[in-house]
């Protein structure tokens, strides 16, 4: 206990044990303290934000979209790509483009097209799987 952080969020949230864990373990990323302390009430964002510490972007979207099991899994697997991440978190409700996003993450076209004209799976289809056709 030798960070007064740690000390300090355990004082101030002692009915939660899961904080103070979580800040005795990561104190010395204030990003995981503070989110493990504003998001108790999610044990999944606590623990996605242990685990990828490193990158902002997960923890933010964990912490924001935390009822869309689909769009924290794909944060958490496609960190490296934030038009996947941007997507899943604004399409959340259309898991075609979802995928769509997380699979063909090259080539923004195909994202494009399957957010724009998400009501037609036809489209979709077609931008998946005939779009590199244009290239040739």
């Amino acid at each position: 206990m030798s960070d007064t952080r740690v000390i300090t969020i355990a004082a101030n949230k002692t009915s939660d044990t899961r904080v103070i864990t979580i800040a005795a373990n990561k104190m010395l990323d204030t990003r995981v303290i503070t989110t493990a302390a504003n998001k108790t009430s999610d044990t999944r964002v606590i623990t996605i934000a242990a685990n990828k510490t490193s990158d902002t972007r997960v923890i933010t979207i964990a912490a924001n979209k935390m009822s869309d099991n689909r769009v924290i899994t794909i944060a958490d697997n496609k960190t490296s790509d934030t038009r996947v991440i941007t997507i899943a978190a604004n399409k959340m409700s259309d898991t075609r483009v979802i995928t769509i996003a997380a699979n063909k993450t090259s080539d923004t076209r195909v994202i494009t097209i399957a957010a724009n004209k998400m009501s037609d799976t036809r489209v979709i289809t077609i931008a998946a799987n005939i779009l590199w056709a244009e290239i040739l």
